[in-house]
This record gives structure tokens, C-alpha cells and sequence, in this order.
């Protein structure tokens, strides 16, 4: 299977439940960006994502 290079820009409704380690294995690079604050942080680092949040560190 090819790795993705961009999952998508997705609202917190279609991406929330999705578990992040199941997504880990199809995209190129693991990153996020949530910009409205709603993710875990700790669930997608563990996972092995890179996680940024606008004015979190």
C-alpha cells in the first residue's frame, strides 16, 4: 500500500473518533494540526504523530 503524503483537512466530527495508531501506517509523515483545540494531544503523540494546536504548546 502507498503511503498518502496528506490525509486531509477534516472536522473534528469525521476525525475524532478515527484512532490515531490505525492511521499512523497510511500516511507518509504522521502530523496534525488542529487549529480549533478539540484533539487529545496525548493520543496522537502516543501514537506517533506529530501534534501542534494553535496557542497550546
Amino acid at each position: 500500500m502507498t503511503r498518502a503524503p496528506v490525509v486531509g483537512g477534516l472536522c473534528e466530527t469525521e476525525y475524532r473518533p478515527a484512532h490515531p495508531a490505525r492511521l499512523t501506517s497510511r500516511v507518509a509523515k504522521p502530523k496534525v494540526i488542529d487549529v480549533r483545540g478539540t484533539l487529545t494531544a496525548d493520543n496522537r503523540r502516543g501514537a506517533g504523530w506529530i501534534y501542534r494546536a494553535l496557542g497550546r504548546p
